[in-house]
């Protein structure tokens, strides 16, 4: 059950929740002692009503655990956490899979790159613009391969979900001669 109201950006997605609560319906699927939870965008609430709902889901949580990863930017590390733990039944029920998303806006990730000696061609703002995405997209991917090598060493699987609902993949990781 949501207790607050949401306010749009122009794109029509919720990046800001007003004194957002929501109240677990099946504390018995949360894995965790809280009851109530505290969603950051409206993205976040519908997979929360839908994991609540869901019944081949045995267990999940919201921002199950924190990974460590170099922040590129601010150069020192940092934390950050998933969106979901979920675990749900696989088959005839004997079976149960691990699967933990990351959720985000990622259209930095697929932001042009544009060859070396075309960024000194560029206006100072469009140059400064380009350069700020491209440190937000290496931030951005270092959590995910934090998260992503965490999921791999407990066994779980890495889903990526961006603001519409779609799974991404990561392309696997180019070993360094």
């Amino acid at each position: 059950m949501i207790h607050s109201f949401l306010t749009t950006d122009s794109w029509g997605f919720a990046d800001v929740i007003v004194e957002p609560s929501y109240t677990i319906q099946r504390p018995d699927k949360y894995q965790d002692e809280i009851s109530v939870l505290h969603p950051q965008t409206s993205i976040d609430i519908k997979w929360i009503e839908e994991l609540d709902n869901d019944p081949e889901v045995i267990a999940w949580k919201y921002n199950p655990f924190n990974v460590a990863y170099m922040d590129v930017i601010l150069n020192r590390v940092e934390f950050c956490s998933p969106s979901f733990y979920v675990m749900r039944w696989v088959g005839d029920y004997n079976n149960c899979e691990e699967t933990v998303y990351y959720m985000g806006n990622f259209e930095s990730i697929t932001f042009p790159l544009v060859p070396f000696d075309q960024i000194h061609s560029m206006p100072p703002e469009a140059r400064t613009q380009y350069n700020q995405s491209m440190a937000i997209a290496s931030v951005t991917l270092a959590k995910m391969r934090a998260i992503e090598s965490h999921c791999q060493k407990y066994g779980m699987q890495f889903k990526i979900v961006t603001l519409k609902n779609e799974i991404l993949m990561l392309e696997p990781e180019k070993k360094k001669n």
